[in-house]
This record gives C-alpha cells, structure tokens and sequence, in this order.
C-alpha cells in the first residue's frame, strides 16, 4: 500500500519558522563544531550551561557565544542550574541557589553578547527538587523568588521556563495562574517532549497551553521545546523531520535533545567539520524561504510520513521535505495552476540525505530523480519509488527546463542480522518501521537489529548479495566500535584473500559510523564475509559490531554535482549567496564554474564558498595536489621542552607522536624548520589525537575538548579547541590560519592551563580563495 501526502499552495500558513533548528549543548567549545557546518543553518535557539557550570565539562554559554553569533545564531538559553555538579541536580536549599542565580546574572548582564542570552531558572522542576503533588506551591514560591532575583540584576532580561520535563495541563494552568498574579510570567514558555507519545499528542499540548493563555487573557508568548527526540531519533533524517514538521505546523521553536555528547550538534555533526545525513535535512529546511503552504499527511496524529512545504514567489520555486515512509510514496501538489510561473509543465528535482550513523560523515545528498512533469487538471503527482524509512526527502518545484530525465544509480542494503551469522549474537535497537516503535529509548538500528559479540575464532558473519553489472561499487559498512581503540576485523569476498579492515572508535556501544571500502564486482552473486580469525591472517584485534552493508553501483558517467570527489549544493547566509561544499579529504581542488576556474584549498567535511557571480549554474570539482610540504612531531629538528615525549604508536604517521603537552607553558613542541617560499597567509593542517573524559553520566558521553595555545615566530598565540577523538590511536585534523614569512617559520604548541592534545605531525597548503 502507497502513503500519499499532499501540498495545496493556495493555503498559505505563514512565514517559515525554522522552529526546529535548535540545540541543547550542540555547541561545545569555540569552534566546535566549526563556523563551516553552523553558519549554513538557521540558527534559532541554542542552550547550554551557565559561566562556570559544573554540570559538563563543555558547553559554555559564554564560550560558545560569540562564534554562535557570528553564524546567525538567534538566541542562547542558559541552563541555570548546570551551575551544579550532579545529575539530578544536588539540592542544596533555595538560598545556596539564588546566590549561584546572582553571580551568574550579574555575569550575563554585562557580558558583551547580553542580546542572546535568556535565563532558564529551573530545569525539569516537575521531576527535580520539586514534584506536582505535595512540593508544587513550593515550587511556584522559589519560581517567584528567582524570577525576582533575576530582575534585580538584569531588569530587562527575557526568562523562560517553567521546563518541565513533560507537559501536564494542570500544572502549567496554575503555573500560569500564579505567575500573572504575582507578576513573573515567564517571556518565553518551555517544556520537553522526550518521548513518542509525541506523535499522538503534540497539537493536543500545543492546543492546550494556548487555551490557558486565552483563558486567562495572557497576550500569546513564544513557545520553546528546548529538548525534543527519543535516542532512536537523534542522526535520522526519516525520524527527524515528523518533529520538525509539527513545530514548523505549530511556529514553536525546539531544541533537540542533549543524549549523547556535546559539540556535535546533537548528531548533526561529526569530527567537528563533517557532518551526518540529517544535518542536510536541517539546511534544506534552512533553505526553505517564501511562506509555509499547508501539507496533509496520511496520518496527522501517528508516527509516519510527514512533511514541510514553501513556495517562494520571488525565486518561483515550491519546495517539499518529507520522510517518515517506507516504499513507494505518491506526492501530490494542488494549486500549482494558480502560479502562471508554472504553466502546465514543471521541472521536478527530488534528493534523499540518508541516516549515516550516530557518527558517521555523509557524502552529500543522493540525487533519486529529475526531470519534467505534465500538470494534469491543476495538479502535480511524482512518485518517489522505494522510500527510504530512516531518510528524509527534498522536492524542489521549479519551471520547466532543459535536460535529461535522471534516476540515481543502483543500490542496496544488506542486513546484518539477515546474513548468516556464525558465534555471534543479534541485538536490538531503536527503530520505526512504518507502522510501530521499537526501543525509542536505545539508539537506531537499521532494521531495528544488529549483530555483536564476533569476537570469537568461529564468528563469521556472511552476507550473500547480487549486482547488476560487472565494475566498480562503494561498500559502507555500518558498525559500531566502543573500546575505545582502533578495531579490526577480517575481510574478504567470495573466496578471495583475507583482508584486515579497521574500524575508527565510535565513542561508546550502540553508536554506529560508517566505513567505506571500493570493491570490484563481476555481475551475479557474491559473498561478502567478515570475520574474527583465519588461519591464513590471524587474529583480527578486538571487533566491532555490524548493522549492515550498503552497497553503491558506481557508474561511470557520474554527473559532477553528486561525484566521487565531493557534493555541490547552494545555500545563502546574510543575503549572500555561496556554495556548500562537502569533500572527504584536506587538499587542493579545482573548482570549475561558468564564470571562471580556481584552485581552492578545502577541508575535510563543508566547506562555504561565496558566489563568484549571482547567475552561477554549473560548477564542477576535482581534486588537486596535496601538501606544500609535512613535518613530522618526533623530528630530530623540533624542539621539546618540559614533559613533552615522542612516544610510539602504530597508527601514528612515522609510527611516533609527541605527548604530554601543556600543563604549563614550559611543557612545548616547537616545529623549527616550518619553511615556505614566500611569506603569505598559509593553511595549517594539525594532525592529533584526544581521548580525555570527564566524570560519568546515566546517558551523556561527557568528553573534553582539549585546548592548545599555537604561536608563530613569537608573535601573538592563537587558543585553539581540539575535537574529542574517542581515542589515544585514532588521529583526526583541525585547519588554523597561519601567517608565514618566507624561509624558515617556528610554530609552537602549548597549554598554560591543561594538557594540549598528542600531536602527530602538521601539514602547509596555501591560503587559496580565501
């Protein structure tokens, strides 16, 4: 049976919110994630912790300001209470409190980002400290004690709450009640929705809250779900966009929730630069411009297929984001005879970003189809053939235009759990299959399965698949690694050679990435086994878990937009307009446009490329040269001070690094013979490794984001926040400018503070087209 969803874009519903395209502690330090993967979103509502806050050991509303600014952020909540240590938070008494609240207001008051901050006195007061039965008017009585407190210092300060952890209609009528009548009504009005009772109840809260304002003859106020999502939907796009859908429905702002760790923008994000699936569904939905049209899905109360929809007059262009289905699903747009823009046949253009893993880099969105349709009797209909459940949708709507229709290349997946499985176990996790939920309180599985436990000499897992033509094909292995440490694990197909293939770590269990290997293929069946221990190889080190295989005809004729180098896509960013582009690798690349050509130095993941010419249409990409040169940390010609050691690690470059940094000053590394020919603005390429936790939580992973001061030549020193890389062994790159004089350069790592990352060597591209 074929879902149906529907647009009519004569029902305007308003301008576009972009409610949904919020975070709690999304942001982790300075620069994590990067200004590249922020700035392309419509940044709506951040939270995070106090100045100070013991809560986390990152996530600092102050720290995270300025660079939350600087990519269009609108507005920064800050968690008062993570001023404290535990989870729950440790009570105290009100009075230990309101002189926590004081200190921090007087903080925020003066701070030079005062415009972004909104103060959240309590955090899920239904559940901690307080309750709803016996402790509520206590509650209410310390509410008014710190929304006072606040005033105080800070008269014109905007204040949210009351953030329960649920919505409750009894509490927040009296809540209301009270607040009106003792003159501390909240700005903005916030509650969680944490669980899949979501789907049924959501426009029954929403309803409910605005009946209370009515009721009471409070003037509407601005709603804020500042946590939203299971585990099972943080990093799927199909599960992402029925929430994105309601708020945008309802024009609330929300904040996804804070499960795993901070700084990745709730799995938006990965490596710091590189991003998952459903970061694309948030800047196509950030994209979005015109006004809101109203869509009809199958279901408006249930889980299931959902969607946004805008039509933009001044670019002539309607667009659609869907997911939440699974198989064919019939799209069908009503109206659209009623924008002469149109006339009776349009330019179709449908892309799919599929879920990557918790922490696993897209390559960009797929192309599924393109090409002209007939408006038949006002009315448009598209088929998407085959949707994906777990991914999310973009149909763009444009005049009718020149081309070749398009359908994307050959692809499959493979279950783990329905290949044949030797000595190992079959586990279970979140999933929706179009109809029911399954463990929303475990991350997603595909399928809702993996398989784990291959760790003995007998665990094979076996997979048998089928393609179409004899040549070349991508294999992305989704698994899920949690030592810690590098893994591996054996490899071969059908009966060919035992080959070892590693796995990066994926900071704990049952978070999943992805591993891309090329593979040849004569058309037909083939096997595709994977293993703990040949006779032939040996024992594969540690394992991983498996969750499938997807595997990726690779055609030749690839069309440049969606090639093998990277993935093109526009975006615009303070009425400019630019380029994302995503790419695997650090390096040079040639872009290609129909206004000129240039070599460019990009970045490992997005990278933001301003317009050369407003009536760009064509840009291609290929990559380039590497390095102008590399210098390795364990050199004879760097200078260590202090405790700074080379020290030996297999997966290092030169098989050294340089450890114990920081701490001190003293302790350094200085690369001496940094030499260039001419001076200039450089690239520095910074090749590291950072495992460092902090303390315990019942779910987040609380990592720390390690810091090293970087001076050039002596002059003034750069403070620079190093992404979490799950382990001592897996070595990850951050991109610094730097100015070179020509000749030999000193570059120096340090920490006044804390330890620096380990450092494993540093590579110099020139500054190009920046």
């Amino acid at each position: 049976m074929k879902d149906r969803i529907k647009v009519d874009l004569t029902k305007d519903t308003g301008e576009i919110k972009y409610g949904g395209i919020g975070f709690l502690y999304g942001l982790g330090d300075d620069g994590i994630p990067s200004e590249n993967v922020l700035a392309p979103l419509n940044l709506q509502v951040a939270a995070q912790k106090p100045p100070g806050g013991l809560q986390h050991p990152n996530g600092d509303a102050f720290e995270v300001a300025e660079m939350y600014k600087k990519a269009g952020g609108k507005q920064i909540q800050i968690y008062l209470q993570d001023i404290y240590a535990d989870w729950p938070y440790e009570d105290q008494g009100i009075d230990d409190y309101l002189t926590k609240v004081e200190q921090i207001a007087e903080q925020v008051a003066n701070h030079s980002h005062r415009d972004l901050f909104v103060y959240v006195p309590f955090n899920e007061p239904d559940a901690i400290w307080y309750n709803m039965d016996d402790k509520k008017e206590e509650f209410f009585n310390d509410w008014k004690l710190v929304y006072e407190k606040i005033r105080e210092i800070d008269a014109t300060a905007l204040i949210a709450g009351s953030n329960n952890s649920y919505y409750n209609e009894e509490f927040y009528a009296d809540f209301m009640a009270f607040a009106q009548e003792n003159n501390c009504l909240p700005d903005i009005i916030t509650w969680h929705e944490l669980d899949t009772h979501f789907y049924v109840d959501w426009y029954k809260h929403y309803n409910s809250y605005r009946n209370i304002e009515e009721s009471l003859g409070i003037f509407p106020k601005e709603i804020a779900i500042n946590e939203y999502g299971t585990f099972m939907d943080l990093s799927v796009p199909g599960q992402l966009i029925q929430w994105l859908a309601r708020f945008e429905d309802s024009k609330v702002d929300a904040c996804l929730a804070y499960w795993h760790d901070a700084g990745a923008l709730d799995d938006l994000a990965v490596e710091n630069n590189k991003v998952t699936g459903a970061w694309w569904l948030y800047k196509w939905y950030s994209d979005m411009a015109g006004h809101t049209v109203e869509v009809t899905p199958p279901q408006k109360n249930e889980a299931g297929l959902q969607g946004i929809a805008s039509l933009d007059n001044d670019k002539q262009e309607a667009r659609l984001l869907l997911g939440g289905a699974d198989g064919d699903t019939d799209i069908i747009i009503e109206g659209i005879d009623n924008k002469s823009y149109f006339n009776d046949s349009v330019h179709v253009k449908i892309l799919s970003t599929e879920w990557t893993g918790q922490k696993g880099a897209s390559n960009g969105p797929n192309l599924e189809l393109a090409g002209n349709y007939k408006v038949v009797d006002g009315k448009l209909t598209v088929r998407i053939p085959d949707m994906d459940i777990s991914a999310a949708y973009q149909m763009i709507i444009t005049a009718n235009s020149e081309g070749a229709n398009y359908q994307k290349p050959w692809q499959v997946s493979y279950q783990a759990q329905d290949a044949k499985v030797t000595n190992a176990s079959i586990y279970s996790g979140g999933y929706f299959d179009g109809t029911n939920l399954y463990n929303p309180k475990q991350n997603y599985n595909a399928q809702g399965q993996r398989v784990g436990d291959i760790i003995r000499d007998g665990s094979q897992v076996e997979f048998t698949v089928e393609v179409p033509d004899t040549g070349d094909y991508l294999m992305e292995i989704f698994y899920g690694n949690g030592h810690g440490d590098i893994a591996q694990q054996l490899l071969k197909v059908d009966d060919g050679k035992w080959d070892i293939t590693k796995y990066p770590p994926t900071v704990d269990w049952q978070y999943e990435s992805k591993k891309a290997i090329n593979l040849h293929l004569e058309v037909g069946v083939h096997t595709i086994t994977f293993a703990k221990y040949s006779s032939t190889v040996g024992r594969a080190n540690l394992s991983v878990d498996l969750d499938k295989i997807d595997l990726t005809y690779l055609e030749s004729d690839t069309n440049n937009q969606f090639s093998r180098v990277g993935y093109i896509e526009s975006y615009a960013f303070n009425q400019d307009q630019g380029f994302v582009i995503s790419v695997k690798e650090n390096g040079y690349y040639v872009l290609k446009s129909n206004c000129n050509q240039q070599i460019i130095f990009l970045q490992a993941g997005i990278n933001l490329i301003s317009c050369c010419n407003a009536s760009v249409d064509t840009i291609e990409l290929k990559k380039g040269e590497g390095p102008i040169s590399a210098y390795e940390a364990e050199s004879s010609l760097n200078t260590l001070k202090g405790t700074a050691t080379i020290k030996k690690n297999k997966y290092a470059s030169g098989g050294e690094y340089v450890g114990k940094i920081g701490q001190g000053a003293e302790n350094s590394l200085t690369f001496n013979q940094v030499n260039v020919s001419e001076a200039g603005s450089y690239k520095l390429v910074i090749y590291y490794a950072n495992a460092e936790k902090s303390g315990g939580h019942d779910y987040n992973v609380d990592i720390v984001d390690r810091v090293a001061d970087i001076n050039v030549n002596g002059n003034r020193s750069k403070r620079i926040y190093f992404r979490n890389t799950f382990a001592w062994n897996y070595y990850q790159t951050t991109v610094v400018d730097v100015q070179l004089k020509a000749g030999d350069n000193r570059i120096t790592f340090f920490n006044d503070t804390g330890f620096a990352p380990d450092i494993d060597k540093i590579e110099i591209y020139y500054n190009l087209f920046n």
